[in-house]
């Protein structure tokens, strides 16, 4: 009978412990206690994780604005860091939410680089939707530049969303943007960032 007492009074103080220390844990069967190197294999689960997250960061800024210079965001800015381009067409559009309003498309031809804008009727704000460089002058951001080999593209970008023979394409999650890396000698000739208005 002083048996039976005592091991209820152990169950008693085993359940009140484990109800009232959250942190306390009964040995579960077959299971392996936690050592110091389980400790470091789960901190190098989370650093991998970590760099991944990180990577697939890089990758996504590097899609919507992977160029290495400054740009601006509109026509006037563009001038103003890269001075006059060229050559600059315009192209009047009906807004395809709102036919009554008309967006406009300009592009600045510059030697080796081409970028367009696309400036919305109704607000008037101004974005980018194109870049593309054409000439080592102009760089990419990864040490990316003109001429650099398709395997060394895959290596800091990793596995591309879309590839064809002399193409490897680069989309964003949400689908609104992607860049595209030309390739002719298995060396890159043209590196094109776009942008698709909603």
């Amino acid at each position: 009978m002083e048996s039976k007492t005592l091991k209820w009074f152990f169950i008693i103080v085993i359940l009140c412990t484990a109800l009232l220390c959250p942190g306390f844990a009964l040995p579960v069967e077959g299971a392996t206690p936690t050592t110091g190197e389980q400790a470091q294999a789960d901190a190098q689960d989370i650093k991998e994780i970590d760099s991944l997250q990180s990577f697939a960061s890089d990758r996504e800024e590097f899609i919507w604005k992977g160029w290495a210079f400054n740009l601006g965001k509109d026509v006037t800015e563009i001038i103003a860091n890269l001075g006059k381009p060229g050559r600059i067409t315009t192209k009047r559009i009906r807004n395809r939410h709102d036919p009554k309003q008309t967006d406009i498309i300009s592009n600045l031809f510059y030697d080796g680089l081409e970028v367009a804008t696309y400036q919305a009727g109704y607000d008037k704000k101004e974005f980018i939707i194109l870049v593309a460089i054409k000439n080592s002058r102009y760089k990419a951001k990864f040490d990316i530049v003109i001429g650099s080999k398709k395997d060394n593209i895959i290596s800091i970008l990793g596995k591309p969303s879309k590839q064809k023979k002399n193409i490897l394409t680069y989309e964003d999650k949400s689908g609104y943007a992607d860049v595209n890396f030309y390739f002719r000698n298995n060396m890159v000739y043209k590196i094109e960032w776009l942008v698709f208005p909603d």
